[in-house]
């Protein structure tokens, strides 16, 4: 099951230069996907950061965003919500930046288009939760006077 996932996805992390062949590589960001989504219904928001970190770093960075889209993108998202959880606010707001640059449709925008706002609320800058509100909105056709 999934716990078998996330033991294994600890234990091939312990020795990472079995993992070199691209589809072998593929497979554990895979698992690592699976193991970080398990940790995070456990609450173990760092093991899952980990998890997405070390996923997204067996990614090709010159592929990932077309070859792998669905993956990096889902790891990503993920990983933005681990680190507002964690504190990690400015990582938060890197990877929300990252997370709309990437977003293909819409529905994809709207979640880190919630978490700017979110991350901005949480350091108390007002002025970027509107602006990132107005954003929002203007996105959905949604005009504010």
């Amino acid at each position: 099951g999934t716990e078998a996932m996330y033991h294994a996805a600890v234990h091939l992390h312990l020795a990472p230069e079995f993992v070199q062949e691209k589809e072998k590589r593929i497979r554990m960001a895979q698992v690592n996907m699976e193991a970080a989504k398990y940790c995070k219904e456990k609450s173990a928001f760092v093991d899952a950061a980990n998890l997405l970190r070390r996923g997204l770093d067996l990614l090709d960075p010159t592929t990932m965003w077309t070859a792998h889209y669905d993956l990096a993108f889902e790891m990503t998202e993920l990983l933005t919500k681990m680190e507002l959880i964690m504190g990690n606010h400015d990582a938060c707001m890197d990877l929300t930046r990252l997370t709309l640059a990437k977003a293909k449709t819409l529905d994809m925008k709207i979640n880190p288009l919630l978490m700017d706002m979110e991350v901005r609320m949480t350091v108390n800058d007002m002025d970027g939760t509107v602006a990132a509100a107005s954003r929002a909105l203007n996105l959905l056709g949604i005009k504010m006077p």
